[in-house]
């Protein structure tokens, strides 16, 4: 179990009170720690594997300018390479037949994921425990196809009427950048529910996940 706390009243007497109990407390937020009287008393150290990676929409859906050349680069070489060939589309509701493509991407991506056995069954225990909660979620799940054959997905959850959390998102490496594609198209749709914002989550220090999350 981790402890952690939530608020904005008597933190030090929250945090001193839970740490008699604990010794230590985890997943603490930027505005608890902004409201802490007496720093002294506490041994405060941040925790990069929990940052989380928010974005502006509008710079994924649309990677404009300079700043964003490569990646609109990478793009591009996708829709050039497999135009004709490429489909998508977007579904708030996971039903049996959207299920079975999720999974087949979950399939074949796994067979070519450099994680542990270990961390793939953490990884297909979390992508579960999705899809049974997934009717009671607002989620936007953007399908992309080459010929019909799913190969992508990103499952995203609409928060409230600017945020928008990214759950999964994965590729079946038919390009070597079909994720910059697959992150521009569920950028567009997220815009098109009126979201302004996208939380990419943690990447809880795996080194991948935080050069894709940083690139």
């Amino acid at each position: 179990p981790v402890i952690s706390i939530l608020g904005d009243n008597f933190i030090d007497e929250s945090l001193l009170k839970l740490l008699s109990n604990d010794g230590e407390l985890k997943l603490i937020p930027e505005v608890v720690i902004e409201h802490i009287q007496t720093r002294g008393k506490f041994n405060i150290r941040e925790d990069p594997d929990n940052f989380d990676y928010v974005y502006e929409l509008s710079d994924i859906a649309i990677l404009a300018g300079k700043k964003f050349k490569k990646k609109r680069n990478k793009a591009n070489s996708v829709l050039k390479t497999l135009s004709d060939r490429l489909t998508t589309k977007k579904t708030s509701i996971i039903d049996i037949k959207t299920k079975i493509q999720l999974e087949k991407i979950i399939d074949k991506w796994a067979r070519n994921s450099k994680q542990t056995d270990e961390e793939l069954k953490l990884e297909n225990k979390a992508i579960d425990n999705l899809f049974e909660s997934a009717s009671q979620l607002n989620l936007l799940v953007t399908i992309m196809a080459i010929d019909n054959e799913p190969v992508a997905f990103s499952i995203n959850e609409i928060l409230d009427s600017q945020y928008a959390i990214c759950h999964f998102e994965k590729a079946i490496p038919v390009h070597e950048q079909i994720y910059t594609v697959i992150a521009k198209q569920a950028a567009q749709d997220l815009r098109e529910m009126g979201c302004t914002y996208v939380n990419w989550e943690q990447d809880l220090g795996l080194a991948g996940l935080r050069k894709s999350k940083r690139a």
